[in-house]
């Protein structure tokens, strides 16, 4: 059993430091990992913006806030040998959907699943879930490029938003069981990358992830060019103290944003 004063007790540690409780991480994304499994099985790769949304749901559950972003995602392709062998995610005409908590931490439990998206040529080797604090920057091997937020999910097709409210009727449901029937040794998840003392941890103890994707620091292995175009985009816009052109508010057929 979970004890509420437990949960409190994460929360107010999550406040005072202005960083989501490394319990709180685990408990949540556990819980929308094994969810979705069950819920959409083979189809889990492709529900980046639903299982966002059931871990907006179980944040506000727990007290904090956070909202759905959409963007670009670039990782390094690691081959299921080990090597790297290019780029993967989500850039140019295509999309990514996360989090973003009130801490500024990008959480993307999606990614995890990249290896088995349709859009992944070949095996590759599983990428680590997110939930990292943006205040520390990003390391030279993965970049987020926010676009713009998402007010509500509203799927366009009705039988995807049918399933998406059964499914954050299940997570609901699998929360309530956690607090009166698991303990709290109970929520592991390691392939759940933090920050970056956590990824040199990781490379130190030769984790195979980690380790193969230090060939892009090592080699100098610039990204895509959309990649590092959109984020030099970003940054003049900011230092101008000016709001980011968005290159998806107007992709109407992405989302129902009304």
């Amino acid at each position: 059993m979970i004890k509420p004063q437990f949960l409190k007790k994460q929360f107010q540690k999550s406040i005072g430091a202005q960083s989501t409780a490394p319990f709180l991480r685990r408990f949540v994304i556990r819980i929308v990992d094994e969810v979705a499994q069950a819920h959409y099985g083979a189809e889990h790769p492709m529900k980046c913006t639903q299982t966002a949304g059931a871990i907006q749901v179980l944040l506000a559950e727990l007290g904090i806030a956070s909202r759905l972003t959409m963007g670009a995602v670039c990782f390094p392709k690691i081959n299921s040998a080990g090597h790297f062998v290019g780029w993967s995610g989500f850039w140019e005409d295509d999309h990514h959907i996360w989090l973003t908590t009130q801490f500024y931490e990008v959480v993307d439990l999606s990614i995890s699943q990249q290896h088995d998206h349709p859009s992944t040529e070949g095996e590759e080797m599983p990428t680590p879930a997110i939930w990292w604090d943006q205040a520390g920057g990003w390391p030279p091997i993965m970049r987020y490029l926010e676009d713009t937020f998402v007010d509500r999910i509203a799927l366009s097709c009705p039988d995807e938003q049918t399933s998406y409210e059964r499914f954050v009727a299940k997570v609901g449901v699998a929360f309530s069981s956690a607090l009166s029937e698991r303990d709290v040794k109970d929520f592991t998840f390691k392939q759940l990358l933090m920050d970056v003392d956590q990824l040199n941890q990781w490379t130190e103890t030769k984790h195979p992830w980690a380790t193969a994707a230090l060939f892009v620091p090592e080699h100098q292995v610039a990204f895509p060019a959309w990649i590092i175009e959109r984020q030099e985009e970003i940054e003049r816009a900011l230092e101008r103290n000016e709001e980011p052109a968005s290159r998806l508010s107007n992709r109407l057929d992405l989302i129902d944003r009304t």
